[in-house]
């Protein structure tokens, strides 16, 4: 069995690709908002937030930074208001309340960001609690928490909130401890697919987090590695009752509650000799 730690992280890095399509508008560092449609791009870092208040727009930061966000006044390094067909990838969003927050939108991508050290939430989505869903997809985010871990307040890298059947795919999450890392709430038929959890660290908290009124999430093929067996909880909540679990590799966490999942098969636990 192949175990990925920190290198895996960096790894998934070094693979992320920019863009290929030309940009509409260059967003000015002294432009908040995106009042249009279009394709924009980033060619200079930044301290100000970005606001999305259009639909059909693909904000493309092309690997630049949004930071300074632990002065900031501002809670969300990138918002999404409630509009339709927003795109939002290859940002790197540094110490910021949140991250990214998708507020209630509707057939919305969040691909290939990386968020450090965020001081709430990494990327927070609010869905419409729609019974088909929102249309909301987060895919191959890098989400690490690395010396962040005195933060005042607990630290989740994903949190939904009545996202009914949003597909979170192939996002790496790293450095992590708190109350969870990712967790739903009122979230219906969610797909949590191809996730890595790393280096979850010892705490109150779990790596998948279902409440109650989450019913019938999938867990498939995700990784979880926790750096100590004591105490790292893989899934807890109600939720978990009524999950379906698959081929998901969970390494160092005690209980794993793998056996909670209503319907399961082929998953991987392993335990690693305590560490003193």
């Amino acid at each position: 069995m192949r175990i990925v730690s920190r290198a895996g992280f960096a790894l998934a890095a070094v693979f992320a690709s920019a863009s290929a399509v030309a940009c509409d508008f260059v967003l000015q560092p002294d432009q908040r908002d995106i009042y249009a449609p279009g394709k924009y791009c980033l060619f200079a870092d930044r301290d100000l937030p970005i606001e999305i208040r259009s639909d059909d727009v693909e904000l493309d930061c092309r690997g630049r930074l949004l930071g300074n966000g632990a002065g900031s006044s501002w809670d969300a390094a990138v918002t999404i208001a409630p509009r339709r067909g927003v795109t939002v990838r290859n940002c790197r969003i540094e110490q910021w309340p949140r991250g990214v927050y998708v507020d209630r939108a509707s057939d919305t991508q969040i691909v290939n960001n990386t968020v450090l050290r965020p001081q709430s939430v990494g990327v927070l989505v609010q869905g419409n609690d729609l019974a088909e869903g929102d249309g909301v997809r987060l895919i191959g985010n890098r989400i690490a928490n690395y010396g962040n871990q005195g933060a005042l307040q607990p630290v989740t890298a994903i949190r939904l909130q009545g996202a009914n059947r949003l597909e979170a795919v192939n996002n790496v999450v790293a450095g992590f401890g708190g109350e969870g890392v990712v967790h739903v709430e009122h979230s219906a038929d969610v797909r949590l697919t191809g996730n890595q959890v790393l280096d979850f660290e010892s705490g109150v908290g779990s790596a998948f987090y279902l409440d109650r009124y989450s019913p019938r999430t999938r867990l498939v093929h995700n990784t979880v590695t926790a750096l100590r067996p004591y105490n790292v909880r893989g899934i807890e909540g109600d939720g978990v009752r009524d999950a379906t679990c698959i081929e998901n590799v969970f390494v160092n966490t005690t209980p794993s509650n793998l056996e909670q999942c209503a319907s399961k098969r082929n998953n991987i636990e392993q335990l690693s000799p305590s560490v003193p």
